[in-house]
């Protein structure tokens, strides 16, 4: 029953703290055009599409050397660990994480889960094997 009883203080929330629909559709898209550049910045990678087919969802590119097999593990971790969540998932060129900017985000939750990643990432654990002991060219 949580969201029936505070839709009515979002409404309110959204009504006396913004200028309206368009003015959060605008925040959400350019914090996520934001967001998905510092991250790949952090990086070193790239976003998945052009800030002009970005919503307010971005998919940005994990490190190249991260191993996409462990993409499940990694959204685990960030719960567990680190208080926050995101999708990870793998396509055949890379793996990705795909960050939702909501309202009550800034781009100081994206730094957060930038370092957050750096750190779980200097745990050997999470590279990716040599390709000879991967068994082939592939992903």
């Amino acid at each position: 029953y949580a969201n029936w009883l505070a839709f009515p203080a979002a409404l309110d929330w959204r009504a006396n703290h913004t200028e309206g629909e368009s003015d959060i559709v605008e925040y959400m898209h350019s914090l996520a055009v934001s967001g998905g550049t510092l991250l790949a910045q952090a990086w070193n990678t790239s976003v998945l599409a052009p800030p002009d087919l970005i919503a307010a969802m971005v998919n940005v590119a994990l490190p190249s050397t991260f191993d996409c097999t462990k993409a499940g593990d990694l959204s685990k971790t960030l719960i567990d660990n680190y208080n926050t969540y995101v999708p990870a998932f793998s396509k055949s060129e890379g793996c990705y994480v795909r960050v939702s900017a909501q309202i009550y985000n800034d781009l100081t939750d994206f730094s957060y889960l930038a370092d957050s990643i750096l750190e779980i990432l200097k745990d050997g654990g999470w590279w990716r094997q040599p390709r000879a002991e991967r068994g082939g060219a592939h992903l």
